[in-house]
């Protein structure tokens, strides 16, 4: 084993603790954009369920191209707009064709 000077230790193990605090940082930092995601995406099927739901009581179910059109639709505010334009159409042709 090769010989080790104090000084080199204080570098080795300052250079470990600024590397686990970078670590920490850049993991919490991943984390919080992850969990951000997550939740956006969650709303986001909770309000494409919602139109479903809405769309049932009005006119009955959603066909699949629809639905499919819908599930592609990643945006909250976009989707609270489809929500809003569902509650005032006339028909669900006009609806769909918002979208």
């Amino acid at each position: 084993m090769p010989y080790v000077t104090s000084i080199e230790r204080m570098g080795r193990e300052e250079g470990r603790k600024e590397g686990l605090t970078a670590g920490r940082k850049e993991g919490l930092s991943e984390g919080l954009k992850k969990g951000r995601d997550e939740e956006q995406e969650r709303s986001c099927q909770t309000l494409r369920e919602l139109i479903l739901k809405r769309h049932q009581q009005r006119w009955g179910q959603l066909e699949e191209a629809a639905r499919v059109r819908l599930q592609k639709v990643g945006e909250l505010a976009r989707l609270g707009e489809l929500l809003a334009e569902l509650m005032t159409a006339s028909s669900s042709e006009d609806w769909k064709s918002t979208f």
